[in-house]
């Protein structure tokens, strides 16, 4: 009696990881995990655009400032050095 319990063990614990591996049992995240998922996800792509108004928004700014001086007829600015200066001003400005 004791073997076959210990052989019906042994067949259960071959048969259940084998069946993973051809794909019969399907494990299902939970509806809360892809909420969560897609928050993440949401929250990314808001970064993302944050990210890309700001690089804009400073952009704008230093081709405004080349233009002035452009007009006042002073030395104008590489972009990069000009970044450096006023890297905080996007967030500064809310």
């Amino acid at each position: 009696m004791k073997k076959l319990l210990v052989i019906a063990a042994l067949v259960v614990a071959v048969s259940v990881p084998a069946s993973f591996g051809t794909g019969r049992i399907e494990i299902r995240t939970r509806p809360y995990d892809q909420y969560r998922d897609q928050q993440w996800l949401q929250s990314q792509q808001n970064q993302q655009r944050e990210d890309q108004r700001r690089t804009e928004w400073q952009r704008e700014r230093w081709q405004m400032e080349q233009r002035q001086r452009h007009n006042r007829h002073q030395e104008s600015q590489d972009y990069s050095l000009w970044l450096r200066f006023h890297q905080r001003d996007y967030d500064n400005r809310r």
